[in-house]
């Protein structure tokens, strides 16, 4: 028994050793690409900003700065052309009269003729600018979103190839995608909890070989009920099994994982990633969120009567304060939290006492 032993934390050692060095050149690989992307993007913007807005600024300002010129320029030859006038004219009241007329239409005629032509080349210039800076943004756009691109490829490929690396090591197991984001969250709980598994599996198949070659039985599993009837512990007002209003919070109610005890006041029904569950009864949502103590994400609803909680939920399809129906679906099945598989914990009060889910809805606990 000791050499097997020995042979198999040989074996799990390898598998974890493998395991830890594909997660810590993905996590890096994943790293490199993430800042290679923001690097880039940053000098791109960086650049943008000390640059292209520099010079398209700079040409709007000489453009204004010509227009003025321009402005000042006409008016200054329209005011000399006047005060020539006058003077070359002075005497005479017809001639002065038609000269100056003549020299005052052709002088504001230039001068609206330079005004005009310098608006014209400040919206030619103003027009360029924004081209250019358009098109400097385009290009550093799509320059970024290839760079995203590139990297959200780079670590497809290399999760795929864990995957892949991990199958033909003999793990089964992370086959779906939650599975795999839960062991790329936690690596090794994921692996101690799978070593856990085959080496409680091996001593079944032990046990029961033993106890196939001796007159021996196990003792039947202990009986508790936190409230209810029955059990070591002080009972507390409960409904019999079958005997309560509550609607089931899966389709299938099949028990995995812990039992009902002390420390562990509540039921676990094993279900398949995004299976519905379903509002046992009635009632407010008190809770509809992230837990910190372990529950993932979960929902609490309440009516007076009974009180409900539905924990490692994917995510909550219902808010806090709202008004649930029985058999209304309130969340979907997943593993968030504390938990190492996909599966439905539920706690349930009577009155303000803890009950067994599993007496409540006639399920072998």
């Amino acid at each position: 028994m000791w050499s097997w032993l020995t042979w198999l934390w040989g074996k799990s050692s390898k598998v974890y050793n493998l395991v830890a060095s594909f997660y810590s050149r993905i996590i890096e690989a994943a790293r490199n690409a993430y800042r290679w992307a923001q690097n880039a993007k940053n000098k791109a913007i960086a650049w943008a900003n000390e640059n292209i807005l520099k010079y398209y600024y700079k040409a709007k300002s000489l453009a204004k700065s010509w227009v003025e010129d321009a402005r000042s320029l006409a008016y200054t030859l329209y005011y000399k052309a006047v005060a020539k006038a006058k003077d070359l004219f002075a005497g005479v009241d017809d001639l002065i009269k038609i000269a100056f007329k003549k020299a005052e239409v052709l002088a504001k005629s230039v001068a609206n003729v330079a005004i005009d032509l310098a608006w014209i080349l400040y919206g030619r210039a103003v027009d360029a600018a924004k081209a250019i800076f358009v098109g400097v943004l385009g290009i550093i756009a799509a320059t970024v979103e290839r760079a995203s691109q590139a990297a959200i490829a780079l670590i497809n490929g290399v999760v795929d190839t864990f995957d892949a690396t991990l199958k033909r090591a003999g793990i089964t197991g992370p086959e779906s995608e939650g599975q795999l984001r839960l062991f790329l969250e936690n690596p090794i709980g994921f692996v101690g909890a799978y070593l856990v598994s085959i080496l409680l599996t091996a001593l079944d198949y032990t046990l029961g070989y033993a106890l196939g070659t001796v007159e021996a039985s196990l003792p039947p599993p202990p009986v508790w009920e936190s409230g209810g009837h029955g059990g070591p512990y002080p009972p507390g007002p409960g409904p019999l099994p079958g005997a309560s209003p509550l609607s089931p919070p899966l389709t299938y109610l099949r028990r995995s994982g812990y039992r009902y005890t002390p420390s562990h006041r509540g039921a676990d029904f094993g279900c398949t990633q995004d299976m519905a569950v379903y509002a046992c009864h009635h009632g407010k949502v008190l809770v509809a969120g992230w837990s910190n103590v372990g529950y993932g994400n979960y929902v609490v609803i309440s009516n007076g009567e009974w009180w409900s909680l539905y924990a490692h939920l994917l995510s909550p399809l219902v808010a806090t304060g709202q008004r649930v129906s029985g058999r209304q679906p309130i969340g979907v099945c997943d593993t968030t939290g504390n938990s190492t598989g996909n599966h439905l914990h539920i706690e349930l009060k009577h009155h303000g006492s803890f009950v067994s889910p599993y007496v409540v809805f006639g399920v072998e606990g």
